[in-house]
């Protein structure tokens, strides 16, 4: 079963946290509303605001469009920490993505 609320999840080697869950539960009216009239097809986003980095889905996430959106959370936490991506060495990066993978799989379908 997806869950659809808003929940944290603690990346801690980078000390970042990412603010969770279904698209009514993250408030995200006014940010998919800017998507729609671009011509985009909302099905997940993620943003960075006030309260931290952001990431909200639509019921039936794809796992394709969380791994689509894991790159987009990886490029948001690497700016705000001042990391360069490495294409020679990107085994940080290949980890970090396997993390955030299971950590929010099983955040959002209760595993």
């Amino acid at each position: 079963m997806m869950d659809m609320t808003k929940k944290i999840l603690n990346v801690p080697i980078l000390d970042v946290k990412i603010i969770y869950g279904g698209l009514d539960a993250m408030g995200t009216e006014y940010y998919i509303q800017q998507q729609l009239e671009s011509g985009s097809v909302v099905d997940a986003c993620c943003w960075r605001d006030h309260e931290g980095i952001k990431f909200a889905y639509s019921r039936g996430l794809r796992l394709s469009v969380l791994a689509h959106e894991i790159v987009h959370l990886i490029n948001i936490m690497y700016r705000e920490k001042g990391i360069k991506l490495d294409t020679e060495n990107d085994e940080w990066q290949a980890y970090l993505t396997s993390w955030l993978f299971k950590n929010l799989y099983e955040g959002i379908y209760n595993e």
